[in-house]
């Protein structure tokens, strides 16, 4: 089984949307409109994880304007994203393939949009 087999079929197991696209894996949290993903890209025998945002501001106006609290629901997505990335990165690992991690630096981006919402 490859890598992003491996990857979309332990996502699809937790109950994530899965989108492969070439030669990585955009994993969501199941609601489609929701702008936050994981993706896993592989190169050579290397594998990239990070969070990737589309339209964060309209999102998050959008959750404000419903009057829901928008900042637990992102950070709650956010969670669930570096839970199963954490499942993704102690099994890809047992195989042997090195993992580059940068869900923090995505994760701080996604932090800072959200205190900017706040002013």
């Amino acid at each position: 089984m490859d890598v992003l087999e491996v990857i979309t079929n332990i996502a699809k197991s937790k109950g994530f949307s899965v989108e492969v696209k070439d030669n990585r894996v955009e994993i969501g949290v199941g609601e489609e409109n929701v702008p936050i993903k994981l993706v896993a890209t592989l190169r050579d025998q290397e594998l990239e994880l990070k969070i990737a945002v589309e339209d964060l501001e309209d999102y998050i106006e959008d959750l404000k304007d419903s009057g829901e609290d928008y900042k637990n629901i992102i950070i709650e997505y956010l969670d669930d994203l570096k839970n199963i990335a954490r499942y993704i990165i102690s099994e890809i690992t047992s195989r042997g393939i090195k993992v580059v991690n940068k869900i923090r630096e995505s994760e701080l981006d996604i932090m800072d949009a959200l205190e900017e919402s706040e002013e």
